[in-house]
């Protein structure tokens, strides 16, 4: 027969164990906060070594997106790209200023024309910042692993695109698809940084970040500037070359990217 005082006692002892266990945890998560904070630059790349080398890989996924996006407005200066998609006026090639800034705007924007009573009025939806708002859903549906593993594909897909177009339209057509990986890397790695970086090194990788947008942009410029003056088709596909192989570093290294 059970004893009526061992069921009272086991019952009472409940909720005091489970706010025992509280308290210890949440002087275990002070303990471990002031130990972050007590934690200086150094001792944190000793010390979380792992989370630095991932930091450093999504770094180098920003810069992957900032060198995408400079080279759709670098190319339209290279004379063989005006001449394959352009015509000529007056002994030179040129390219049709609406192509010009549709090439410049297609990995970010889109345009939604409307008709109103007092005449047209143009929105400007940003193509990145829907692409970020699903990644951002995303992210956090299936992980940032497989989104960024999407956007990867996306950026793939959008390249080769680019590499084999011949006319305006087709051009146009992979700049634009590649809008979708340029808001899903800016939003799922900015917001890895954030997420795994050390304390006393947060700072130091969100300056990062900016560097990774001015340094895409530069090596865009010096690829342009060795191969721009090719009398073929390589002038501008050497820049797209280079797409393939930020990519592709990316790619290596993402299935073991930790969540």
């Amino acid at each position: 027969m059970v004893n009526p005082e061992e069921v009272h006692s086991q019952h009472g002892d409940g909720p005091a164990a489970e706010e025992i266990e509280l308290t210890k945890n949440h002087q275990q998560a002070h303990m471990s906060n002031h130990e972050e904070h007590q934690t200086g630059i150094y001792q944190s790349f000793i010390r979380y070594p792992g989370a630095c080398v991932w930091c450093v890989y999504a770094i180098w996924c920003i810069t992957l997106l900032s060198f995408d996006v400079q080279a759709a407005g670098a190319v339209v200066g290279i004379p063989e790209f005006r001449k394959d998609f352009g015509y000529e006026y007056e002994g030179d090639y040129v390219l049709p200023a609406r192509w010009q800034s549709a090439f410049g705007g297609a990995p970010i924007a889109t345009y939604v024309v409307s008709h109103s009573l007092s005449g047209y009025v143009v929105l400007k939806a940003s193509r990145a910042i829907i692409s970020s708002l699903i990644a951002a859903e995303a992210a956090d549906m299936f992980g940032r692993k497989k989104t960024l593993m999407a956007a990867l594909v996306i950026s793939y897909v959008a390249v080769a695109i680019e590499f084999v177009a011949t006319s305006n339209a087709v051009f146009f057509a992979g700049k634009f698809l590649n809008g979708f990986m340029v808001g899903t890397v800016a939003t799922v790695m900015i917001t890895y940084i954030g997420e795994i970086s050390p304390l006393a090194l947060r700072g130091i990788f969100t300056c990062c970040i900016g560097v990774a947008y001015g340094l895409g942009p530069l090596v865009a410029f010096i690829v342009i500037r060795y191969t721009g003056q090719l009398d073929s088709r390589w002038a501008y596909r050497a820049v797209f070359c280079a797409q393939f192989g930020f990519a592709g570093i990316a790619t290596i290294f993402v299935p073991f990217m930790p969540e």
